[in-house]
């Protein structure tokens, strides 16, 4: 220390002036030295991650590129295989329209053939019809003119109080079918409209009322109409196209 005082150094100045150093050095060492270690270390690590992410980014960029190289051969071969089975669809559509096509010629001709076998049949049954009419409608007026609807009146009542019931046993009409119509070619005489009421309402009780009516195209007989749709003709112009129908059919 004398040694000090020796040579102008004041040992308490000289202590003073180290501690104000080294506190000096702690002060830079803690407020500037360690925030730039840490930003070193941190750029250094910033670094590192950089290139590990550009290592990776060339990894993916490499398999990103082998997979499109892989995935646009597939769509070239899927692309392949799409127009092979498109080929072979127009193809087999090809053959196929065509075989329908030919199918549905056929029927047409076919169809065809069947129209005209049944409009020539049609203009058959009408002309037979129109021809049956014309002979109908002859025979009436000759039976008329001779004045023989009378007595054909009388044998066709006869028969229908005759075969009437039996009929009625096995059509199977039942009882209370509603009315009954009696169509005659004339207004029947009392006699005979007694008798349907008599045998269809009290006896039989097959209806609950019995209405008359005229039609002068029977020439002759009746015919009896029952709302349960049952139908029973005894007179001259259905037993006449009755035979008439009966020798066209044979």
């Amino acid at each position: 220390m004398n040694f000090l005082g020796e040579i102008g150094i004041d040992f308490n100045i000289l202590i003073a002036q180290i501690i104000n150093f080294l506190a000096l050095v702690f002060i830079l060492w803690w407020l500037l030295y360690k925030p730039l270690v840490r930003m070193f270390e941190e750029r250094e690590r910033r670094t590192k991650q950089l290139a590990a992410d550009l290592i990776d980014l060339e990894q993916k960029e490499k398999d990103s590129t082998e997979k499109g190289r892989k995935t646009l051969k597939e769509s070239e071969e899927a692309a392949e295989e799409i127009l092979e089975h498109s080929r072979k669809t127009v193809a087999q559509f090809k053959e196929e329209r065509l075989a329908s096509t030919e199918r549905e010629v056929d029927r047409l001709v076919e169809e065809s053939k069947e129209r005209i076998l049944a409009e020539q049949s049609n203009i058959k049954r009408e002309l037979q019809a129109s021809a049956a009419g014309d002979v109908l409608n002859a025979v009436r007026g000759i039976v008329l003119e001779l004045e023989l609807d009378t007595d054909m009146h009388a044998r066709l009542m006869k028969a229908c109080r005759t075969g009437l019931p039996v009929e009625l046993k096995t059509a199977g009409v039942a009882a209370g079918t509603g009315k009954v119509s009696v169509v005659s070619p004339v207004s029947l005489a009392k006699s005979e409209q007694a008798y349907f009421v008599s045998l269809l309402k009290k006896k039989l009780g097959l209806v609950s009322d019995v209405v008359f009516a005229s039609d002068p195209s029977l020439v002759a007989g009746v015919v009896l109409k029952f709302d349960s749709g049952h139908f029973f003709d005894f007179s001259f112009s259905g037993a006449l196209e009755k035979k008439y129908s009966d020798s066209l059919r044979a």
